[in-house]
């Protein structure tokens, strides 16, 4: 094959990551994000993926890229032969793997001299990490955390590295409107959340805030449940999929009510004042980081949520359009928008390296 060519085709980013109502799509989404500025930059994205949702699947093929199937455990040896398999056909120069169940035997058996190998990671807990490039965006996060446990050579650590797509990037900066208004937005992610929403239909039917509608983004086999909800407490819900023009509606709404995950990442870029609760385990970091930086108010935690504090939280800020300010001035101080750009800028660099060395300079 000669050099041109070579050259040519060495420009694959390939991504495993999977959705699902179990997993969510947070994995999925901030993937997006790199692969929109990668395919801009450099050329082909794939992504593969064992599980997948309908949605995350046309999101993906929206965005003009393929998608493959694994047909194994997910996590397992077969499943890291297969996505090798690819890595090869394709002539990858980058992989990136982007959730919980690719542990150390998983990233050993991708040979890094092959391409660049890069791991999303959430909260440091894993027991090693065998990758070129670990990252962890949330905005608590530090090069600390993996001492002794990382042989990358570079960490990105912290909401600096916040994977947001363009939508999202190209509003930051933009000015913001604190008054009240009669929109909220809640968004808890791509699971079954329906009765965490109820939950929070509850706080919000016992909070002060009237004659307010509440945008609720979910996905479509829990709309009908929802929209009953909406009905028994009485309260004017507009419920639609979850990805459905989010940055606007986010744009427009008072406050948001939503789970620590990526969703809070592009409410802090835009600004948008923030309640956020946690829903899973390793949405906690993500979680205490804005709440301990006054970046968003403590909404609760699924699995000791207190209403009370819920509802306390809501009358707070619907109440005070000076902490509304406060809350989304510091969210976008630490959520820029940039992420993406930086992720792809660094990966781009090892690009360059990668493809000197196949050429032999």
């Amino acid at each position: 094959m000669s050099s041109s060519l070579l050259n040519e085709r060495l420009q694959t980013l390939v991504i495993r990551a999977d959705g699902s109502a179990t997993i969510g799509g947070g994995h999925i989404m901030r993937c997006l994000a790199v692969a929109q500025l990668w395919a801009e930059r450099y050329g082909k994205v794939v992504f593969v993926s064992a599980e997948i949702t309908t949605e995350l699947a046309f999101a993906i093929a929206n965005a003009g890229h393929d998608l493959k199937k694994i047909d194994a455990d997910r996590g397992g040896a077969e499943d890291a032969k297969i996505l090798a398999n690819y890595g090869y056909h394709f002539l990858a120069n980058t992989i990136v793997l982007d959730g919980y169940c690719f542990d150390l035997d998983y990233q050993k058996q991708l040979r890094r001299d092959a391409w660049t190998l890069v791991v999303y990671d959430d909260h440091g807990q894993r027991n090693g990490f065998f990758c070129d490039v670990l990252i962890n965006q949330n905005i608590q996060a530090t090069s600390e955390m993996y001492l002794g446990k990382a042989t990358a050579d570079t960490l990105l650590m912290g909401s600096d590295y916040a994977a947001l797509r363009k939508e999202f990037a190209s509003s930051a900066g933009t000015s913001r409107n604190y008054n009240k208004s009669n929109e909220i937005l809640i968004s808890l992610g791509l699971g079954d959340m329906t009765c965490m929403i109820n939950d929070i239909l509850a706080a919000v039917k016992e909070s002060t805030v009237r004659h307010t509608k509440l945008h609720i983004a979910a996905t479509g086999s829990d709309i009908p449940e929802i929209e009953k909800a909406g009905q028994k407490f009485n309260l004017q819900l507009h419920v639609k999929p979850q990805f459905d023009d989010i940055a606007r509606r986010l744009q427009k709404s008072f406050f948001s009510i939503l789970s620590a995950s990526g969703t809070a990442h592009e409410s802090a870029c835009l600004a948008t004042p923030m309640i956020l609760v946690s829903v899973a385990d390793n949405q906690l970091p993500a979680y205490r980081g804005f709440v301990s930086k006054n970046a968003a108010l403590a909404g609760g935690i699924s699995a000791s949520f207190d209403k009370r504090t819920c509802t306390e939280a809501i009358d707070e800020i619907a109440n005070s359009e000076k902490l509304r300010r406060t809350l989304g001035t510091n969210a976008r101080n630490a959520v820029d928008g940039m992420g993406a750009s930086r992720v792809v800028t660094v990966l781009g660099q090892y690009r360059s390296t990668k493809m000197e060395s196949k050429n032999g300079i």
